[in-house]
This record gives structure tokens, sequence and C-alpha cells, in this order.
């Protein structure tokens, strides 16, 4: 007869696991040893993600317990930022040291620039081993992310270790690939194949190179990303606005066919000014149109760009929007920056109405005004709704008011999830308590009752924080369906948006 534990000892291990997902990391790693459950959320909470970013203790530390194979086989993502590593100069410490040194200073005057520079290379040499022997452990990498900060003072040796021989050593197996780095490194990026890469994230950043300079520079990368046809699913670019003589037109037009391309997302300044000829995008998307399920076309700031350079083409979003005639049919999700469009937007209007199977819209970049959004959720004759499929909503007001919250709920009846930024709290000074007032008439004249009402998440985000914090209970009374968790207030600097 075989021994059995007494049932009160039988151990839930789904119970478990969701205790373990609820805890601190300090609190898992102080009681890992006590059950398989706590010792695997501890190493998964601990080592999924990993981040390189500075030479210090904590590098070496990470280092030391990555030269673990089991512990380096939990590790799924890395984010490397190389390092400025700055050359140690070493003190004499005798007589004969000091005599060695004062006669080498005096056959060659450059004696201890030359011997700073063996203690940096021997550094830079030793870094670089240590992180591609600890990467060299990781099995089960499928992200990769290596960013440069920009600066132009950057250690060459690093990105030579860190680039290309990481995506060979990674080749068959990593998914996503974020990359912002020198120009000068991309050229080593032709030869590599990573036929698994479903997403990548590249940063345009090319500072004062010309033209010319950037062209060639890129050639290596269009072919890198040409390679990836077969597998690539989502592709998104960003220019900094630094880039002052960059033109994505002349990428665009160098760039192939991805069959299985689902999402593309662009970010450039609000100018246009990197994009010289937007039809190339156009043809880009065209060339997509069948297959994409999401669609961004964002906006950063003003780019820097030298007088004589191409002109800025202020309008490329509104462009682009125009350009399509027939709808993306399996189109899902749609972000677009809102300073590059004509008011009214009519264009954007138009776009809504093509695309009436739509699940998510982000609105950035300006405010909109209850009127704007009237018309954006509706014909311009009062009809049907255009867009009531959104089911998640992201935009931004310049002032916060229960009629803007109502108009949303009733012009969109399917959303359920709304995301709103603003710059202040809608109030009079002449109401002790407006808001209350205002949203107990909004509940009382609603045309639709709690019930009908879809909306499951509210996030509101301000430059005060104490100024919508005061509105929970308010918007808890009229939305009574939200639960409290899911509905959350943030504090953002003035004129800043997460999406």
């Amino acid at each position: 007869m075989s021994s059995q534990l007494p049932a009160k000892e039988v151990l839930n291990y789904d119970v478990l696991r969701h205790i373990a997902s609820l805890m601190a990391p300090d609190e898992l790693a102080r009681i890992k040893s006590a059950n398989s459950v706590f010792f695997s959320e501890h190493m998964r909470t601990t080592y999924t993600e990993i981040q390189l970013h500075k030479r210090d203790k904590d590098m070496k530390k990470l280092l030391a317990h990555l030269s673990d194979r089991h512990v380096a086989g939990w590790v799924r993502r890395v984010r490397i930022s190389p390092w400025l590593v700055q050359p140690r100069t070493k003190s004499p410490r005798s007589r004969t040291e000091n005599l060695v040194v004062f006669l080498s200073r005096a056959i060659d005057p450059h004696f201890t620039e030359k011997v700073a520079q063996e203690r940096l290379a021997k550094r830079l040499s030793k870094d670089g081993d240590r992180v591609t022997e600890a990467f060299g452990r990781m099995s089960n990498v499928e992200e990769y992310d290596i960013t440069w900060d920009g600066n132009e003072q950057y250690h060459p040796e690093l990105y030579q270790a860190y680039l290309s021989p990481i995506l060979r050593l990674w080749s068959n197996q990593l998914k996503k690939l974020t990359l912002k780095i020198p120009p000068a490194f991309l050229d080593s990026l032709a030869g590599v194949r990573l036929p698994n890469l479903h997403s990548i994230c590249f940063t345009f950043s090319t500072g004062s190179l010309t033209a010319d300079e950037i062209r060639i520079a890129h050639t290596g990368f269009v072919v890198f990303i040409n390679n990836l046809d077969r597998s690539l699913r989502s592709l998104s670019l960003v220019s900094a606005n630094s880039s002052e003589n960059l033109d994505l037109s002349h990428f665009f037009h160098q760039l192939g066919t991805f069959p299985q391309l689902q999402n593309l997302s662009i970010s450039i300044p609000f100018d246009g000014g990197q994009l010289a000829d937007p039809m190339t995008l156009v043809l880009f998307l065209e060339k997509h149109r069948r297959d994409l399920r999401e669609l961004n076309l964002y906006t950063s700031v003003l780019s820097r760009r030298r007088e004589g350079s191409h002109p800025p083409q202020l309008e490329w979003i509104q462009f682009i929007l125009e350009a399509f005639q027939q709808p993306f049919p399996h189109l899902r999700s749609l972000g677009v920056a809102l300073r590059p469009l004509r008011h009214p937007l009519n264009t954007l209007v138009r776009f809504l109405d093509m695309h009436t199977a739509l699940k998510s819209l982000k609105l950035l970049d300006r405010s909109l005004t209850s009127h704007e959004l009237e018309s954006l959720f509706r014909t311009p004759g009062a009809g049907p709704l255009l867009a009531s499929s959104l089911d998640t909503l992201y935009m931004k007001v310049d002032s916060l008011d229960p009629r803007i919250l109502n108009s949303i709920t009733q012009l969109l009846p399917n959303l359920e999830s709304l995301s709103i930024e603003s710059n202040m709290v809608s109030s009079r000074r002449d109401t002790p308590d407006p808001w209350g007032k205002r949203v107990s008439r909004l509940s009382d004249h609603s045309s639709a009752s709690s019930s009908d009402i879809m909306l499951r998440s509210l996030s509101l985000a301000m430059p005060n924080f104490n100024s919508v914090q005061h509105l929970q209970p308010y918007l808890q009374q009229h939305f009574p369906q939200i639960k409290p968790n899911h509905l959350q207030a943030c504090s953002l600097p003035h004129g800043q948006f997460i999406y």
C-alpha cells in the first residue's frame, strides 16, 4: 500500500503560484527555499530580464551569477547600453617604480598616455569577454535591446563585441530586436541572418552626417531588414530629432515586401522634414495593406535641419491618410499624431469611416475639443456612429469635464478601456462641489444605464496628481461597473503622454 500525504499537507500549486505572483521580489528572495514554486517565481522575476548599462560591482555580481547555466537559462530579455570605461592611472608603489617611470617619460614624452591606453584596452577586452561569455550561456533569450545614448564618445570595441557576434550567437532564437547604434556599425548587419525574428524597433540617429554618408552607412542595414522578409511581423521606426540630414524616403524606397507584416509604427519630428516624399511611405503601406493590423503615425519634437536641406512636410500624416481610397481590410489598431492634421479633422473622420472594425485608437500630440470628439465619432449629419467597434481609446483634452467622459461613453458604446491626458480639471469656483453635482446630473439624465456601459478600465493623467486623485469617488459613482483597481490616476510632466 503506497503511502500518501495527509490532505492538509497536499499543496495547491496554483494557489502558491498566485501568492508568489503577488509578492515583492525581496519577499520572494527571503522565502525562495521554502517551496519550488517560490524558487521558480524568484528566478523568473530576477532573471527573466537583465539590464547591463554600467561597469560596476552590481554588474560583476550579476555576471558571476549568470556563469551558472541554470541561472542563465532563465533569461528571456537582455537590454544593454554600452558604457564608457575611464582609464585608471596607477601610481608607482616604490622608488624603483618611480625611477622607471621617470626614465620612461624622459625617453618617451607620451609614455603616460600609452600606458593609460594599454590599461583601457585591457579593461575593454575584459568587459567584452565577461559579457559575451555570459551571453553564451543564455540559451533561451528571445529579445535583445542594444541602445546607444547618442554621445559621440563611445568605445567601438564594445559595439563590435555586442552587436553582430551576439546576433549570430542567438540567430535562431531571437524574436524581438531593438537597435539604436552608431551608424558606423550598421554595415556589419548585412551578413547577419535572424530567421525567426518577428519584431524589430530601430532608431535612426545620424547626427550631422551628410545625406550621402547616411545612405552609405545604412546600405547594410537595408540588406539586413530585407532579409527578414519571411518572418517580420512588426516594424517600428523612430528617428532622432538630432538627425539633421536624414530623409526616410530613400529608406522606404529600398524596402522590399514582407508578407507577414502586421504592425507598422513610424515616429519622426512633427514637421515631416525627415520624410521629404511621403508617397514612398504610402507605396510601402499599399504593398502591405491587405494584411496590416496595426498602424501608428507618431511625431516627436521639431528636427534640427541644416539651412538649405529639404523643406518640411508639415501635413505628412494628412497626406498619407488622404492617399488611401480603399480600407485596410484587417486594420484593428490606429495611432495618429494630430498636430500634422489640418483643422477640421475631416481626413481622420473619413479614414475612421472607412475602417468600421477598429478596436483601438490612439489620438496623440494635441488636445481634442468636445466638438472634435463628436465630429470624429459621428457622421457630419449626425447619422450612424463612426468607429462604434472601438474598445480602447487614448486621447488628450485641455480640460477634463464630466460631460466629456459621458459623451465618450455615449458615442462609443463598446468602449472598454479609456485613457485620457488632461492639462487641468474643469471646475467652477462658485460651486462648492462642482464635480459631484455635475456627475450626479449626468447620472440622472444619461441615456444609458450603468449596466449598458461597457467601460471597465479608466486611466487619467494630469500634471497635478491631486487634481485627478480627488475625482476618483465621483468617477466611481458614475461608472460603478469599473473595479477600483481598474480606476487609475497618475501624474505626468506637462505635455507628456504614455502610449
